[in-house]
């Protein structure tokens, strides 16, 4: 296509108007900051900015988790704090031991309408409790206890049919842990499957007034006890204990004895 007709009839300007526009454009001040980088922005002075964005974005992508982790067949709510409503009432846990069927291990394995392994092993001073918990609205949830015969505190068994903690934002039946914070977890083995072990609970209060009912703020201490989460099957099992006598390693190796 033949576009010269555009430019024919055009005319060129003046000198003076042409020297005019330079002059204006020429003495138009910038910035003073767009002015410092022009002047500074050398190779070094660019590559220091760029590691400093590189730096900032890690320093926001590690505080960021996500909120939602999984690891095998459980997934791991990540929290940085918790806000709960609080109740403290001194026969809490008579009443849930009161409204809940007692059985020791043979009693419970034909209790329950599902087939399920238990630990057979326990750290030397832990003794298991033959009473155990039934669920009184469910036939699927076991909850068990090894005393320490020093009086401190036990550990706890909690399995059933791939029922508890139903993560709200997860499919229905989903195994999820309750929420932990950033950095508290991490994925180990139990009989070659992936379990997550989390060191630390939230600093729920020791005491509070009788019927007390309000809003607390919890944070993360990392000090507070173990929990060890896995799953066999269609069973889910948690183990947990605040005793500071208990470690890791014990944990996964009850768990690793469960037949």
């Amino acid at each position: 296509m033949n576009d010269e007709f555009l430019t024919s009839f055009r005319e060129a300007p003046r000198a003076e108007f042409a020297d005019a526009l330079y002059e204006r454009i020429s003495q138009q001040t910038q910035a003073p900051f767009a002015q410092t980088m022009v002047n500074k922005l050398t190779f070094r002075n660019s590559a220091i900015v760029f590691a400093l964005l590189f730096l900032i974005a890690a320093c926001v992508y590690a505080v960021s988790e996500k909120r939602w982790n999984k690891v095998g067949d459980v997934w791991v709510d990540v929290q940085s704090t918790q806000k709960q409503p609080f109740v403290i009432q001194s026969n809490l846990y008579k009443g849930l031991a009161g409204d809940t069927e007692v059985a020791n291990l043979a009693e419970a394995k034909t209790a329950l309408k599902f087939e399920f392994a238990f630990p057979t092993w326990a750290p030397k001073g832990f003794v298991l409790d033959d009473q155990m918990n039934i669920s009184p609205w469910s036939e699927k949830t076991l909850s068990a206890f090894w005393k320490s015969q020093d009086g401190g505190d036990p550990i706890g068994v909690f399995l059933n049919y791939r029922w508890y903690w139903v993560a709200g934002a997860r499919a229905i039946e989903s195994v999820s842990t309750w929420p932990v914070a950033p950095g508290s977890f991490e994925e180990v083995e139990v009989q070659g499957h992936p379990a997550v072990l989390v060191r630390g609970d939230w600093n729920w209060p020791r005491q509070a007034v009788e019927g007390e009912t309000t809003e607390i703020e919890l944070n993360w201490d990392e000090q507070n006890g173990l929990s060890l989460y896995w799953t066999d099957g269609e069973v889910s099992y948690l183990l947990w204990t605040y005793n500071p006598a208990v470690y890791a390693e014990d944990l996964i190796k009850m768990a690793e004895s469960t037949r």
